[in-house]
């Protein structure tokens, strides 16, 4: 278990006071992290209880996205062409189910000004990066026969359930939780492996560059620059409902790719 004697958030209501927290955890050892199942609500409640807007949640996720990109870094970089078949197979799975959150998000947002860029990712989402899916699966042999015959891992009908769930009944900062969590962990992930991701192979960069950049940035902060200003406005118990998504979807995440690894 990972030893949770980390620095005292003394400084509230300031991103300043997250600082020693993420330091602590930036410079942690990664590659000997063991998963404590207690950890993201330790982290959630260590800087919820100091900190009057609930909404710094979301802070939170950079731990654990440094743990996340440990089991992505080199995902892609060096993994048997199998794996990567499986990888693939599996995370297509989740995007018809992630179109309709998006697009739920889109349809919650308050102003016409919140929904242009969602609705600017969700054109990239059915176009290139659903073009990026079906080439790959021709370049690595995946036919439709095969992808209807490879069954769901138990992690990716979860995914799925909670996507389908909070796009039926969530509130909007339910939605922003679980798309800030699966895009900025993608997007730090991206963002490490690109300098040195190879080139000869598309299958390899350009998931990559799906997923780091500039205009994905640019997503990423258009997400929680929403999930903030909800966090302004909502009850108790809407945030305690975020708070339990937030957690599941980080979860579900790391499930994820311990499943792909496990191929």
């Amino acid at each position: 278990m990972l030893s949770l004697n980390c620095p005292t958030i003394n400084q509230p209501n300031t991103a300043r006071s997250l600082i020693p927290l993420l330091f602590y955890y930036a410079t942690l050892d990664l590659r000997h992290f063991l998963w404590n199942e207690e950890l993201p609500t330790l982290l959630f409640r260590q800087i919820i209880t100091h900190n009057s807007r609930l909404f710094l949640v979301y802070r939170i996720i950079m731990p654990y996205l440094l743990m996340l990109t440990l089991l992505k870094n080199n995902f892609l970089l060096d993994m048997h062409k199998k794996v990567l078949k499986h990888y693939l197979v599996q995370d297509h799975r989740f995007l018809d189910v992630f179109v309709v959150l998006l697009a739920t998000a889109v349809a919650k947002a308050r102003t016409l000004k919140d929904r242009i860029p969602g609705c600017q990712f969700l054109a990239l989402i059915t176009s290139k990066e659903n073009t990026y899916f079906e080439r790959s699966f021709a370049a690595l042999n995946v036919s439709e026969e095969d992808r209807i015959a490879i069954p769901n891992e138990e992690c990716t009908d979860d995914f799925i359930e909670l996507m389908r769930d909070v796009a039926e009944r969530g509130y909007l900062g339910e939605i922003l939780s679980v798309l800030v969590v699966c895009e900025w962990s993608y997007f730090i992930w991206g963002e490490r492996v690109l300098p040195k991701t190879s080139r000869l192979d598309f299958t390899c960069y350009e998931w990559v560059d799906l997923h780091s950049g500039k205009s994905f940035g640019e997503v990423i902060e258009y997400l929680r620059g929403m999930l903030d200003e909800e966090g302004k406005i909502m009850s108790k118990h809407q945030r305690e409902k975020c708070h339990q998504t937030f957690l599941r979807t980080v979860q579900l995440e790391k499930y994820f790719f311990d499943s792909c690894y496990k191929k």
